[in-house]
């Protein structure tokens, strides 16, 4: 499906900019190559002392500062996800001609393995994870990695030979691609996030749109029908396109009509399955499931194969994630959900009454589109983190709102207010920086906290 990829590096000069995870990936693959490798980044050697032990002999180190020679001077610069494309060190690079690359464009470049890449919003790991899933339970041999799990680079070299490579990919390692070409590109919704780093949406579409730039007439694209942005699509698409709805269509793709879903194809309409084969989790993570399913027509997967696959999946940690039942009052764990239009989609997911726990570090998100989603479904909201008084100014009005100084506060005063039959929701909205490690950090925090309540509302 692809053409030969991959020039020889040795004797190159690379710097790479970041020692994260995928920034020791990186440097280390690089190194086993023959590169003459540079890392750098800004936070101090102490703060970094994890990683450090991490890396091979033989790799140079720049911390706690960013030294102009190691960008000027390198013959190519591979940049981590959470480096900014617009750093002034890499402006100065780009004048001297420096090839900048992000990790997920290095690791196309060394597998000729057809690539299934997943990005959007929300819902990217669930998806990812369970194209992974029905692919295996298919009979196919799958990597599984990118922005969930390990670093693409390291999946490509311990995954030897292998039948597909599922990649979630973020809009932060979509900055710096060139060749990148996915064999199917999926996008699953995009609304309003990042914005404390992109200039604004507009920026932030265009950056999803590189997953598709190189694709051919050979590959697929498949799209959002239910996402008006994604609905209109069409006119720099090389790729054959396919949509996925919760709603009767009449483009080429996956459906739902009533309690039928349906995959339409150039044969004409037929009927795949019913709601029900989803199982209770397929149910709730369904517009993710019909992005899966139709990734799998494409492919010509066996259908019960990935009916299968979808209702023995038992969903990720901190997505929607059930915790515990106490006086009838269910608790749920969405910490992953970080901005707006992920707790939209919680929100939507059930149908019994709800309070929720949401605030944390904001990032330029218009809180006031929660409204609508709001209204007739949340009895309570319960504030917290630096975002709290700019949720409660959009959100007055709603539903009665009470604020809180920590996560445990939250959690009680979320049980005082429910009741046997309610949704006690933790969905954000925000980022976790402000009182958290990341994301995991601050869900496990819940977890231990709803399971240390007692079953008296003391």
């Amino acid at each position: 499906m692809h053409e030969k990829r991959g020039a020889d590096m040795q004797g190159k000069k690379v710097t790479v900019v970041g020692l994260a995870r995928t920034g020791v990936a990186v440097a280390n693959l690089l190194t086993e190559r023959g590169c003459s490798v540079t890392v750098t980044d800004i936070k101090s050697p102490d703060e970094l002392s994890e990683n450090v032990a991490k890396l091979k002999k033989g790799i140079n180190l720049d911390l706690g500062r960013h030294t102009e020679r190691f960008f000027t001077e390198a013959d190519l610069i591979i940049i981590s996800p959470g480096v900014r494309i617009d750093n002034p060190l890499l402006e100065k690079a780009r004048k001297k001609r420096v090839e900048i690359i992000s990790e997920i464009e290095l690791a196309f470049t060394l597998t000729q393995t057809p690539l299934i890449a997943v990005t959007g919003t929300n819902g990217k790991s669930t998806t990812t994870t369970l194209i992974g899933n029905i692919l295996k339970e298919c009979g196919k041999k799958v990597v599984v990695g990118g922005n969930i799990g390990d670093p693409l680079v390291d999946e490509i070299v311990k995954g030897g030979d292998k039948d597909f490579i599922v990649a979630e990919i973020s809009t932060f390692q979509l900055e710096a691609v060139k060749t990148f070409r996915p064999h199917i590109s999926v996008i699953l919704n995009i609304s309003p996030d990042h914005l404390d780093r992109h200039q604004d949406i507009e920026e932030y579409i265009g950056l999803k749109k590189r997953i598709y730039m190189n694709q051919r007439e050979s590959d697929y694209l498949i799209l959002n029908y239910d996402d008006p942005v994604l609905k209109q699509l069409k006119s720099d698409i090389v790729s054959q396109v396919l949509f996925f709805s919760k709603n009767r269509m009449d483009e080429r793709g996956v459906f739902v009509d009533g309690n039928e879903i349906f995959f339409n194809d150039q044969k004409g309409t037929r009927k795949i399955g019913v709601l029900e084969e989803l199982g209770e989790m397929g149910k709730r993570n369904l517009e993710n499931v019909l992005a899966v399913l139709t990734s799998g027509l494409v492919l010509r997967l066996d259908k019960e194969g990935m009916f299968r696959a979808v209702r023995d999946f038992q969903g990720l940690p901190h997505r929607i994630e059930f915790v515990k039942e106490i006086k009838g009052v269910k608790f749920i764990n969405d910490s992953k959900g970080t901005n707006v239009g992920a707790v939209i989609n919680s929100l939507n997911s059930f149908s019994e009454p709800i309070v929720l726990i949401a605030g944390g570090k904001d990032k330029g998100s218009d809180y006031e589109l929660l409204k609508e989603h709001i209204r007739g479904r949340v009895k309570k909201i319960v504030l917290l983190g630096e975002s709290r008084e700019k949720m409660r100014k959009a959100l007055n009005g709603e539903c009665k709102i009470n604020m809180a100084e920590n996560l445990q506060e939250a959690v009680i005063k979320s049980f005082e207010k429910a009741g046997p039959g309610d949704v006690v929701l933790f969905s954000p909205a925000c980022a976790s920086f402000d009182m958290f490690k990341d994301f995991e950090d601050r869900g496990n925090q819940f977890k231990e906290i709803v399971r240390g309540l007692c079953d008296k509302k003391s």
